[in-house]
């Protein structure tokens, strides 16, 4: 198994790798750092003052290339004792899309970034690599959001935990978010992690549903002639998957909502006020419901939440090959986050 994990020369790439640290991974995963420095091209004008310019430009531009380098160096050398022998790539570019072309050569099984959680306004104007990536990714994506861990800097020489304790696990009765907590429950999750399933029926997409191509697949082939019978057989689905659910994670403590509204909306606003440290959700790498060649909805669950959201998120991609596997560590007994403190920018 590949995991392709993308950092940037800033205190998140700690937190990346001290995350993924304190798990177990298959004797196997080969991880592969990527570092991409974003770039600026310059209209050189053919005058001598403008030629002058861009010398001095390229050459601040190799010392950066240089002491990036060596940084990524250093990274990949403490990291050498939680990962082995760890390749990296570094490159020059547009993030997003050498993000994307490196996924499409070394066909990883999983990718890992963190975020920077900018405000809404930010987001504006500065593209969410994270996001932007969600509908364009043929494997599943972890985006770590450093909102929880922080007051955990790994700067400190004692080790954190940062083992979720309180999963939300989204589901619609897709294939897709079948999938994403079938994942889950083969994740074989220690006791005390608590999983809250949530699904929440939205009127505006479902008034439409009798005339096209439902997103709820494991029961769209029942007959409802009206909006609340929908709802019931949504809801009954609903019922026996949290069941079903509590069965196999036996050992853990489980239960679940059904709820009305904005998918996007509710389910954020449910991981807040039950404290969630991580958001599971399954994606089809489609970019919105479009029936006819008519797009039915703003945009893909995930991407919404992966851009929105304040919990760390893993979404799992249902047309990939191969799905991640890995086993959260109930212990916090590593080093990594003390060699890590070490790397400087």
């Amino acid at each position: 198994m590949k995991v392709m994990v993308a950092v940037e020369n800033d205190q998140l790439a700690k937190l990346t790798l001290a995350s993924l640290a304190q798990r177990t991974w298959p004797a196997d995963t080969e991880f592969i750092l990527v570092h991409v420095i974003e770039s600026e091209s310059y209209n050189y004008k053919g005058s001598l003052e403008s030629w002058r310019h861009k010398i001095a430009l390229d050459s601040e531009e190799d010392r950066e290339h240089q002491k990036q380098h060596a940084w990524l160096c250093d990274l990949v050398s403490a990291s050498k004792a939680s990962f082995g022998d760890m390749r990296f790539i570094m490159v020059t570019g547009q993030v997003s899309y050498c993000l994307k072309q490196f996924s499409n050569v070394t066909k990883p099984a999983f990718i890992v970034m963190a975020s920077h959680e900018r405000s809404a306004k930010q987001r504006l104007w500065l593209e969410s690599i994270s996001a932007t990536l969600v509908d364009e990714l043929d494997c599943s994506l972890e985006v770590i959001k450093p909102f929880k861990m922080m007051d955990q800097t790994v700067d400190r020489k004692q080790p954190a935990s940062w083992l979720p304790k309180r999963i939300l696990v989204a589901v619609d009765g897709s294939e897709n978010s079948v999938k994403a907590l079938n994942w889950l429950i083969d994740q074989e999750l220690p006791g005390n992690v608590d999983v809250k399933l949530v699904m929440v029926l939205e009127d505006n997409r479902y008034s439409e549903l009798n005339d096209s191509r439902s997103l709820h697949s494991v029961y769209s082939g029942k007959r409802w002639s009206t909006k609340y019978n929908f709802r019931k057989q949504a809801r009954e689905w609903f019922d026996e998957t949290l069941l079903n659910t509590k069965r196999y994670l036996k050992n853990n403590q489980v239960d679940g909502l059904c709820l009305q509204g904005d998918v996007s909306a509710r389910i954020i606003s449910l991981a807040d006020e039950w404290n969630a440290d991580l958001i599971v959700i399954g994606s089809h790498g489609e970019k919105g419901l479009c029936v006819d060649g008519i797009k039915k909805t703003s945009g893909s669950i995930s991407r919404n939440l992966v851009e929105n959201a304040h919990q760390n998120i893993i979404v799992i991609n249902s047309n990939a090959e191969v799905l991640p596997f890995f086993k959260w560590n109930e212990d916090s007994n590593y080093s990594l986050v003390a060699e890590l403190g070490k790397v400087s920018k």
